[in-house]
C-alpha cells in the first residue's frame, strides 16, 4: 500500500488539541499535517489557525505542515495560500481549483479536491492514545 505524499493528518478544533497533536508528533519524531476543519476556518479564519499553530509549535522540533478545508469558499482558500499554508482542500469548481492550484504550485503548496484521511480529536475518550496510534500507523517512517 502506498502512502500519500504528505504526513499523517489530524484535525484540530482548539488550542488544546493542537498542543496535543504537536506534542505527540514531536515525541514520536513523526511529521504532522495539522488540518483546520471547514467550520473552524469559516468561524476563526486563517489568521486564527496560524496563531493557534504558532503557539503550539513554539519550542518543538517538528516537521509540520498546515492545511485548511475551505469548502467552496475561493476567497478563504486564496487567503490560506497568501498566508503560506501547505495544503488547501477546495471543493469548489474545477476552474477555480485549477487557478488556486497554479498559485499553490508557485509556493510549493498543494490544492486538493478532497481531504486526505485524517484523525479528528473531537469527542474522543482518549485523544492522546488515539493520536499516538494514528501517527504510528500513518507515519511515512513506519
Amino acid at each position: 500500500m502506498s502512502r500519500p505524499p504528505f504526513p499523517p493528518a489530524i484535525y484540530v478544533w482548539s488550542l488544546e488539541q493542537a498542543c496535543l497533536a504537536t506534542a505527540c508528533a514531536s515525541e514520536e519524531d513523526c511529521p504532522l499535517l495539522l488540518l483546520c476543519p471547514e467550520e473552524s476556518a469559516a468561524l476563526g479564519g486563517v489568521p486564527w489557525f496560524k496563531s493557534l499553530v504558532d503557539k503550539t509549535a513554539r519550542g518543538k522540533t517538528l516537521d509540520l505542515c498546515l492545511g485548511l478545508e475551505a469548502g467552496c469558499d475561493g476567497a478563504l482558500a486564496h487567503e490560506a495560500l497568501q498566508l503560506g499554508l501547505d495544503l488547501i482542500v477546495f471543493e469548489g469548481s474545477q476552474a477555480l481549483r485549477e487557478k488556486l492550484a497554479a498559485i499553490a504550485h508557485t509556493q510549493g503548496a498543494l490544492v486538493l479536491a478532497g481531504a486526505p484521511p485524517a484523525l479528528s480529536l473531537a469527542g474522543l475518550a482518549n485523544p492522546e492514545e488515539a493520536c499516538r496510534a494514528w501517527l504510528k500507523d500513518n507515519s511515512p517512517r513506519s
